[in-house]
């Protein structure tokens, strides 16, 4: 079995460079995605289960990707392949979304795709959906857990406030959901091996088939025109507490009237009391 993790390479924190319209990738470290990681790591044990199965991690980024994928290895993945080609910059998710297809295709015999539902930069759950539609595999989404028997996937999603549990054939794809939050980071063994004699495969636009007007800012419909960081506003209140019984009653009415707490009568202990004799 042939299993395709997808993660991405993301700033360890948002940062911007001076257009105020891209990312300042060149000087800040970069991390693997959080929900990828439990995505790789999902995949890793499914690895362990079944004989003969195999984890290649792909990714589309810069040369800084490199370091990431060097992880995924120390991780335990067996294979990692970075798309890297200043063609590919600028992408959107259609335009990531479509060589990723590509690199597939030319991977070739997979069964099953797995990625994170979403990233920490751009939040976008775009990329998933339009790979797994690209590539023509039916789409598992927001899956808590899954396996695989006699060829078919099961898994468990979670969609709104429900749990549901879903069938696919392979080859599928599937996304793991935003809401686990699991922690699993390679030993220091791991990364040794990795880091000294880990190989990741670097792949051009043209490696893969690309079209060039699918790519790239070119291939991206969507444009930014600016980023802007919304302003937050501190509405503090001080009640000052000089004993009074009303004080407790003041702090009751403020969280009422910014809808904190609603409460259609508020009684003193006095009242209540009153009310039970």
């Amino acid at each position: 079995m042939k299993i395709v993790v997808c993660v991405k390479h993301v700033l360890r924190y948002m940062a911007y460079d001076t257009s105020g319209k891209r990312a300042d990738r060149a000087s800040v470290p970069g991390i693997i995605n959080p929900n990828d990681r439990v995505a790789l790591a999902r995949a890793l044990a499914l690895r362990d289960l079944v004989s003969g199965a195999e984890v290649t991690v792909l990714s589309m980024g810069p040369p800084a990707a490199r370091e990431t994928l060097l992880e995924a290895l120390a991780m335990g993945a067996d294979r990692a392949v970075l798309l890297c080609d200043r063609a590919l910059a600028d992408a959107d998710t259609l335009a990531t979304a479509y060589p990723l297809s590509m690199a597939v295709r030319k991977l070739g015999s997979v069964h099953l795709i797995i990625c994170g539902s979403r990233t920490v930069d751009s939040d976008t759950g775009h990329v998933g959906p339009q790979l797994g539609e690209m590539l023509g595999l039916p789409y598992l989404s927001c899956v808590t857990s899954f396996e695989i028997r006699d060829g078919i996937l099961r898994a468990r999603r979670s969609a709104d406030g429900f749990i549901e549990v879903v069938e696919a054939d392979l080859p599928a794809m599937l996304s793991i959901s935003h809401h686990i939050n699991e922690r699993d980071y390679p030993s220091l063994g791991g990364l040794n091996r990795a880091f000294t004699s880990g190989e990741v495969e670097m792949w051009t636009a043209s490696d893969i088939g690309a079209d060039t007007g699918r790519i790239g800012r070119k291939g991206s419909p969507t444009r930014v025109n600016r980023i802007i960081t919304p302003e937050t506003q501190r509405m503090a209140a001080i009640v000052e507490d000089d004993r009074s019984p009303d004080a407790a009653r003041r702090v009751l009415e403020l969280l009422k009237q910014r809808n904190i707490m609603v409460q259609d009568k508020i009684r003193s202990r006095r009242d209540a009391g009153e009310c039970a004799q």
